[in-house]
């Protein structure tokens, strides 16, 4: 009979946990935990804290002396573990959603914060293994890409070549080892698919470390589009001024 009252012995409702949230994440609260949880992270990777809570949870890291200098440096390094966690994390966001119970103490924030140092651990892992043993291009390889770059995709006044050429001379050179990499193949002619599956990640993955980097450069003054897949210009923007 619809509208009649539930009882104890009535099936659960399946659409309803048993404190009465719904069984789905809103997706309000799936974008909170996801801001949240990718600026608390990045404060957690630049000042070691990530590395001690996962050591309480047995899942210790070893990062080298190096590597936490990177982290403390480099904000598009702390950007990507942040973001590459988070991506992990959200997969199972419902899980942790259905888990959580506000009886418990912690907040839902605190909670899902605490469930990242499970996806942390294989994430630095990879970064490390991809730092120094799949993607390293040397600083010292920026200016014979940036020559290979300039020489396919400028044509015309050689004045606006030698322009082009500056500008990628210096984008290689501010880029980190992950993202001169995703440039030197992007350069070569691969796909973001191709460039994904040879750093064990994913096109998303891909996506997100070249657009953090592009707006590092526009911060500076300093186009590339033609590099990273946005048009058919590259040019310093603050040669002009």
């Amino acid at each position: 009979m619809s509208g009649r009252e539930r009882h104890e012995d009535d099936d659960p409702d399946p659409g309803v946990l048993a404190d009465g949230r719904p069984a789905d994440i809103p997706s309000e609260t799936r974008d909170r935990l996801w801001v949240y949880g990718f600026f608390t992270l990045k404060r957690m990777i630049s000042d070691g804290e990530i590395f001690e809570k996962c050591a309480a949870k047995k899942r210790g890291l070893r990062p080298s002396l190096d590597d936490l200098r990177t982290l403390q440096d480099s904000v598009e390094d702390r950007d990507a573990l942040a973001g590459d966690t988070l991506t992990s994390a959200m997969d199972q966001v419902n899980d942790t959603w259905s888990t959580w119970s506000p009886k418990r103490g912690a907040t839902l924030e605190t909670y899902f914060v605490g469930g990242l140092t499970l996806h942390f651990p294989s994430v630095f892992r990879r970064w490390q293994r991809n730092r120094w043993r799949l993607v390293f291009v040397p600083a010292a390889d920026a200016a014979p890409l940036a020559l290979h770059a300039a020489g396919l995709f400028a044509h015309g006044d050689p004045g606006r070549q030698a322009d082009l050429r500056a500008a990628l001379e210096e984008v290689m050179r501010l880029a980190g080892p992950e993202v001169r990499a995703i440039l030197a193949r992007t350069v070569a002619g691969e796909t973001q698919d191709e460039i994904a599956e040879h750093l064990e990640s994913s096109r998303k993955a891909v996506e997100g470390r070249l657009y953090r980097f592009r707006r590092r450069l526009q911060e500076q003054g300093i186009t590339a589009s033609t590099l990273l897949g946005g048009g058919a210009d590259a040019q310093r923007g603050r040669a002009d001024r």
